[in-house]
């Protein structure tokens, strides 16, 4: 199935004109299409087939039909796209959304509302995403890791562009956590614990702007738990915690051979994780 991205929501209008004009929501959808400007993770366009979802900040237009309903919730998943309405009259969409997300959705006026439970996402650069994922792979609470790319402004990246620095994304991985078994904070602890978080140009053997570090925000209670880390860590090491921060990003999932390396490759996972010199560091300790 094509996935396609659209930076400018009139471009979308100009080639989905006469789906568009089947909805019901035809005069609210061209409102958000004409005051989309940019490209971020609540303010894009996107078209599978004839299918298209169109997201603006948290409202979401669904139109048409599509059989691959399933692969559609999974890139929605992984993208890390946050939501509150959505309009649909597409049931089986919204019965596999519900089990994909967890959600609560009520039916109100032509339109589900949507509330989160307690099923959360986060996504960490820290260098080699097949390193990255290693030690989340056995906490408790943690439902999925998913080596992808993040960070970035073009659209689409590859392995290869983003290993060889050709596109601005960094390596990353996605994590999906029950809140009722673990916190952002024991996976912002372990981030740390598994990151040399004073290398500012990248990680061990791998430097440059794709293996560098980045946290990424979805509130200010996040963001508050990585400065009471990095207080003590910089505390506590005497030297300057250099991670980056950011705002909540797009996530793009890594081709499949990517994912849950170390299962599928194991020796090669030990040698890249003996070669890039993690296992010789002397990582932080936060008490």
């Amino acid at each position: 199935m094509e996935i396609k991205l659209y930076k400018n929501g009139r471009d979308f209008a100009k080639s989905h004109d006469e789906v568009l004009k089947k909805s019901p929501h035809y005069k609210d959808m061209l409102f958000t299409l004409n005051n989309i400007n940019g490209f971020n993770n609540k303010n894009f366009v996107i078209s599978y087939d004839n299918l298209h979802i169109i997201s603006y900040r948290s409202k979401m237009y669904l139109l048409g039909y599509q059989d691959e309903l399933d692969n559609i919730i999974d890139d929605l998943y992984l993208r890390n796209v946050e939501f509150k309405h959505i309009y649909t009259s597409n049931v089986k969409f919204i019965n596999l959304l519900k089990k994909k997300y967890n959600f609560k959705i009520e039916f109100e006026s032509k339109s589900y509302f949507v509330s989160e439970t307690n099923i959360r996402r986060t996504v960490f650069s820290g260098g080699c995403f097949w390193c990255m994922a290693h030690p989340y792979y056995k906490e408790d609470g943690v439902l999925k890791v998913i080596s992808g790319y993040a960070g970035g402004t073009t659209l689409n990246p590859t392995y290869l562009e983003t290993k060889h620095g050709e596109n601005d994304f960094r390596e990353s991985v996605l994590i999906v956590y029950d809140t009722n078994k673990t916190s952002y904070a024991n996976l912002l602890k372990l981030y740390f614990e598994s990151i040399d978080p004073f290398d500012s140009l990248g990680q061990f053997i791998d430097k440059g702007k794709s293996y560098t570090t980045c946290v990424y925000f979805k509130n200010k209670d996040e963001e508050t738990v990585f400065n009471n880390y990095k207080s003590y860590i910089e505390s506590s090491y005497k030297l300057e915690v250099k991670v980056l921060t950011d705002n909540d990003t797009i996530f793009y999932k890594a081709e499949d051979e990517h994912q849950e390396f170390e299962f599928k490759n194991k020796d090669k996972f030990l040698a890249e994780e003996e070669s890039s010199g993690r296992n010789k560091f002397n990582f932080v300790k936060i008490s």
